[in-house]
């Protein structure tokens, strides 16, 4: 009786140890790091040289919570010309200026204490990078969620996953490009365009005019922020001609003509694409009032992420019917950054 009372115990303690050393096999492992996974992912070889290179590992490190922007290499592959396309690049560089700038990028991809997923609740959202402030938006990144995923700074610039990857201390998004912090106002990326000989320097002829100095002193303005709609070289002159057909030239328009003119093309707000359709009458410099506020008709192909056919056009609400398809400008580049607002280019200028 003895010994079968000890084989059952024996039986039952066998079965406690076995279930004992079952549960231990399955416990999750530890999580990694954010450090962890950008270290031991290939993919993110070269950024994780230029955390490395500008000591920004410790902010991995330190933060109680981190959300990483993280390029690939094929991201940093794209910056052709430049030092920062392979790891081996980066950990090369000796140049002050070169590493700081770097490290100015870098910055740009680190959102401490803040989570993508909070998109998802309010459709879009403004978060603060790690990248000291330099203007109204110079360290502001501008989110969209759109079916599981996230546009960043517009539709065009760069999407990721809104899950992300889960680690202690944040979470990490992969990104097929390398998002370039902002680094000039509205006005001094219109000058740059006219330095380029760029098709779109014309305007900044016309801000020269004095007429147009109140409109120069906004889109130099580092502390608002606004929407330049900048109209291709061709296209102001076009737009000329027909108000006037002896105004072959900025020079040749009268003052009063040339300020409503660059009024119209600047909106006292930040109007990324995801937002152009949100609202029928978005107001201008020139006023809130149906002559001065524009219109943006048509839509996005969010799956071959560019605009539907020739259909973004922008008008004055009382131009919507008084000029052709064709006479109505269309956007054809969009969510151009800048320190204190974001530029759409145009094909051709809005007309008053």
């Amino acid at each position: 009786m003895f010994s079968r009372y000890a084989s059952l115990l024996l039986l039952l303690l066998s079965g406690l140890l076995l279930g004992t050393a079952c549960q231990k096999e399955s416990d999750p492992t530890p999580v990694s790091s954010l450090e962890q996974i950008l270290r031991d992912n290939p993919e993110y070889s070269t950024l994780y040289a230029g955390l490395r290179k500008t000591n920004l590992l410790p902010a991995l490190q330190q933060s109680k919570f981190l959300t990483v922007l993280a390029p690939t290499n094929a991201a940093f592959a794209e910056l052709s010309g430049t030092p920062y396309t392979t790891a081996t690049s980066i950990m090369a560089l000796q140049d002050v200026g070169q590493i700081e700038q770097l490290r100015r990028v870098l910055q740009y991809h680190l959102l401490p204490e803040q989570a993508l997923n909070e998109v998802a609740e309010v459709e879009h959202k403004q978060f603060t990078t790690l990248l000291p402030a330099a203007g109204a938006a110079g360290n502001q990144l501008y989110l969209w969620y759109f079916s599981g995923k996230i546009a960043l700074n517009g539709l065009y610039t760069a999407w990721t996953d809104a899950r992300g990857q889960h680690t202690v201390g944040g979470v990490v998004h992969a990104l097929p490009h390398v998002l370039l912090p902002p680094a000039r106002t509205l006005a001094e990326e219109v000058r740059q365009r006219a330095a380029d000989g760029a098709e779109y320097g014309l305007f900044w002829e016309a801000l020269q005019r004095p007429v147009a100095a109140p409109v120069l002193a906004l889109l130099s303005d580092a502390q608002r922020d606004y929407t330049l709609l900048l109209p291709s070289n061709g296209g102001l002159l076009r737009t000329l001609r027909r108000m006037n057909p002896a105004w072959t030239s900025v020079a040749a328009v009268p003052d009063a003509a040339l300020l409503r003119l660059l009024q119209l093309h600047c909106l006292p707000t930040r109007l990324p694409s995801y937002l152009l359709f949100k609202n029928d009458r978005n107001p201008t410099l020139a006023g809130s009032q149906w002559d001065y506020a524009l219109d943006f008709h048509g839509g996005f192909d969010l799956f071959g992420l560019k605009p539907y056919d020739a259909s973004c056009q922008v008008m004055p609400h009382t131009n919507r019917h008084r000029l052709s398809e064709q006479e109505h400008p269309h956007l054809v580049a969009l969510d151009q950054t800048a320190t204190n607002g974001i530029i759409h280019l145009l094909d051709d200028a809005v007309q008053p």
